[in-house]
């Protein structure tokens, strides 16, 4: 256990946790909407961000007093945090779960939110995830890995002296590329009715 690093785990400190607990200003939440692409895919609701952009003059109030109330705590309407999640093929013919896309649609409004506590996370994150962690980081790669893991097993046979050292492969393959036969279930009956896979 000698060999592990001493320092702690990084934390964040106060100043962090004011920042995310801070209200979002109508500057933070203009910002989040026009750098949503207007006509991406369609949304739960049929309301694209290109509605919201090009009429932001005529919602602007009603869509930040909203969107403040949530971050003040509002519980969030159940039929606006719907989300149903869509099979999109790869392929001509798929046969299988790995030929498929997964893509969820949501409303533009729970979208916003969500854009909104990403954007603060991504100011606060990069103190405390090591350099280590590439997966889902901005900048960072996750084939960055298989040159980490060369340099480890490279130092692991050149150091060889009277140690043992152990290397572990992990399945890089997404989760759900795999799926075994299970039972299917409703996810949501009462306006947008979607089937799901149980896992």
């Amino acid at each position: 256990m000698r060999d592990l690093p001493s320092k702690n785990f990084p934390r964040l400190d106060s100043s962090d946790i004011l920042f995310l607990g801070k209200a979002v200003s109508k500057e933070e939440i203009k910002t989040a909407l026009f750098c949503t692409f207007p006509l991406k895919a369609p949304k739960i609701d049929v309301f694209r961000a290109f509605l919201f952009q090009t009429q932001w003059n005529l919602v602007r109030d009603v869509v930040c007093e909203w969107i403040q109330n949530v971050f003040n705590g509002q519980a969030i309407n159940p039929y606006l945090d719907n989300t149903l999640i869509v099979h999109i093929p790869k392929s001509i013919s798929p046969v299988s779960f790995a030929h498929f896309r997964l893509i969820n649609l949501c409303t533009v409004l729970y979208k916003l939110v969500i854009k909104l506590i990403a954007n603060h996370f991504r100011v606060v994150f990069p103190k405390i995830i090591a350099p280590e962690q590439v997966g889902f980081i901005a900048g960072r790669n996750i084939t960055d890995n298989f040159f980490f893991a060369q340099e480890v097993i490279h130092s692991m046979r050149c150091k060889q002296k009277r140690r043992k050292w152990m290397a572990m492969k992990i399945d890089l393959e997404k989760a759900y590329d795999r799926v075994f036969p299970c039972k299917s279930y409703r996810v949501r009956s009462d306006r947008h009715p979607a089937y799901g896979i149980k896992l």
